[in-house]
């Protein structure tokens, strides 16, 4: 509570601090979950009402989550955990002989102090503690049909805790006996289910677990077009940020600077029709006669200009929060995740409010500085 009211005393009661309770409660999260993304580039996009900006940037990256490196032992293990907590407590809520649970085992437990673990092992290890999830899942679903009403002892975060338990040992039995390693909608977090694995391909992490984003930067200011929990293929947000950049400037950018992966055969098409320039290499065979040296300066020009929006993407997650997302709700980390770059974007407006008068006095000092200069030399060169 006193937070809640240290928030209202900076931005409202500035003259004074109440200790009632003015605003309820759930107001923030009722904000979060009812603000999209497009209302915060709404407020964006108001400064930049007098820019017209030419040059259109995309690029797609992964919101990192919070989340443990999800194994298939640690995730069925941690399921084990949540539904004996479960048991736990419904028996001691209802008075009955607690049930025996596989949380008592120790077999286990040798795996998690490996350094190096075996296939073997592991296999063993995850066979044995998926069928103690079976016994476990059995019991509580028997105490919820032997005992009337008990299904109200749990809450409601609860209950969804323990429905992601039920998804998990579904998706790990359908991979267990189809002989697997993948399936769709894989849940990696038990407290976190909207997480799922996204494939970058990067030199530090083939996989990245979190949502993926699509943003596009004009004039240094960033706007998230697409937030996605799944993953997803970002050449086919190309029309989409286009269309996107005309309802908010009323008219098509001039230049697109984007990856090889946006600029296939279609999207190729979908730019000549909309007269729009971007500098990538030709699909097909190499022609056969050397291209102009102004092809290659305007090539390695729009690349450096491109990889700007790596940048953006570093300074948003090491600076403004955009890595390692705690939320336990999708609709909360798009909120997150928006917030962050509506607060580098302010940020961004007020270094250059900040600047522009300070530009100008070192421009007249500069100027000063020359006068003074040339009127010393002209005098020296009047005495000699």
């Amino acid at each position: 509570m006193m937070g809640l009211n240290g928030i209202e005393y900076f931005i409202l009661f500035s003259y004074e601090l109440k200790y009632e309770l003015i605003f309820a409660p759930c107001l923030f999260v009722i904000t979060q979950k009812r603000m999209p993304e497009e209302e915060i580039n709404d407020m964006t996009v108001r400064f930049l009402k007098k820019e017209r900006c030419k040059i259109l940037k995309i690029k797609a990256t992964c919101a990192n989550a919070e989340v443990r490196y999800p194994v298939d032992v640690d995730i069925i293990h941690d399921r084990c955990k949540v539904v004996d907590w479960y048991i736990w407590k419904l028996c001691k809520t209802l008075d009955i002989k607690p049930f025996r649970t596989s949380n008592k085992d120790t077999w286990h437990l040798c795996l998690f102090g490996m350094k190096k673990r075996g296939g073997k092992l592991v296999r063993d290890t995850k066979s044995y503690i998926f069928n103690r999830l079976d016994k476990d899942l059995d019991r509580i679903l028997e105490n919820f049909v032997e005992h009337v009403g008990s299904k109200e002892l749990l809450a409601r975060h609860e209950w969804n805790i323990l429905n992601v338990a039920f998804a998990t040992y579904y998706q790990r039995r359908r991979i267990l006996e189809n002989n697997v390693n993948t399936c769709a909608d894989r849940t990696v977090s038990a407290f976190q289910p909207h997480v799922r694995p996204i494939d970058c391909g990067k030199a530090k992490a083939k996989t990245e677990f979190g949502a993926k984003v699509g943003a596009s930067v004009y004039e240094a200011y960033t706007f998230i077009d697409h937030y996605s929990g799944d993953a997803y293929k970002e050449r086919a947000d190309m029309k989409l940020k286009i269309e996107l950049y005309k309802g908010r400037f009323d008219f098509l950018p001039a230049t697109l600077l984007a990856n090889k992966i946006y600029i296939n055969k279609a999207n190729r098409d979908l730019l000549k029709d909309m007269e729009i320039r971007t500098y990538s290499k030709p699909l097909g065979r190499p022609p056969k006669q050397d291209l102009t040296p102004e092809y290659y300066r305007n090539m390695a020009k729009t690349i450096g200009g491109r990889n700007e929006v790596e940048c953006f993407f570093g300074t948003d997650k090491r600076i403004f929060w955009v890595d390692n997302i705690r939320t336990t709700i999708l609709d909360t980390a798009r909120f997150w995740t928006g917030m962050c770059s509506f607060v580098k974007n302010v940020m961004k407006l007020f270094r250059k409010l900040c600047l522009t008068p300070f530009q100008k006095i070192t421009f007249w000092l500069h100027l000063v500085y020359l006068n003074i200069c040339l009127t010393t030399n002209l005098a020296v060169i009047r005495i000699a």
